[in-house]
């Protein structure tokens, strides 16, 4: 088994790139309070992209992180076999669809290319890549996409699936894919895709499994048997 370790999150739920803008002096945006919202998160959220402070404090927790020596066995992470990746974090995105992520590609394009060169200083050993969803993580457009993670830094490309939900796809223009959810409608155009990327490109995948109404996941859930067992 090898470990693929994602360093922060786009979203609230392990405090993410909000806190580090709490932490540099923002107010914090509640994505469950019914007076600010998601919307209002995700603009939040995105600002981490321009803010020198916050993005200074990710920088040096990366560091901590990768440069860190396990004080049970001695070996530090960087030559550690067990870690087959670094992830930038979960699932980045430049903000929400529209107008108001667009604004922020500049600076998305900007962090991606420059954190992953930065583990790489760090760590000469293993992989980095994005930990993106796919183009549901560039406003789903796939142009962005492909300008997001074309950097030499970023070693392979990788997105999210889970059968029940819908939408979105990934290009790879020449990088291997590896991992995690891709949205599809059904558990046919799941599987469909699953076979097609396999042919284009060298995949495997960790996750597959159905979600909750709130997002939890629930690996009993038939789709998800179906799913596995068709594949």
């Amino acid at each position: 088994m090898h470990a693929v370790l994602y360093l922060g999150n786009y979203w609230e739920w392990s405090g993410g790139f909000s806190q580090y803008n709490v932490w540099t002096g923002g107010q914090t945006v509640d994505p469950e309070d019914t007076s600010q919202g998601w919307s209002a998160f995700m603009d939040f959220s995105a600002t981490f992209y321009s803010n020198e402070r916050a993005m200074h404090l990710f920088r040096e927790y990366v560091r901590t992180i990768v440069t860190r020596t396990n004080t049970v066995n001695g070996r530090p992470y960087a030559a550690d076999p067990t870690i087959m990746s670094w992830q930038l974090v979960n699932e980045p995105r430049p903000g929400r669809d529209g107008e108001p992520g667009k604004k922020n590609l500049p600076q998305f394009y900007r962090w991606i290319e420059e954190t992953a060169r930065f583990i790489h200083e760090l760590d000469t050993n293993h992989l980095v890549s994005s930990g993106s969803e796919g183009i549901v993580g560039t406003l789903q457009v796939e142009e962005y996409f492909l300008e997001a993670y074309r950097t030499p830094s970023i070693d392979y490309l990788n997105l999210h699936l889970w059968p029940s939900t819908g939408g979105g796809s990934i290009p790879t223009r020449g990088k291997p894919r590896c991992r995690g959810r891709k949205r599809t409608p059904s558990t046919t155009s799941t599987v469909t895709w699953l076979w097609r990327a396999r042919w284009a490109n060298p995949l495997s995948w960790m996750n597959l499994g159905s979600e909750g109404m709130r997002g939890e996941y629930i690996p009993e859930r038939p789709r998800r048997r179906a799913t596995a067992t068709t594949v």
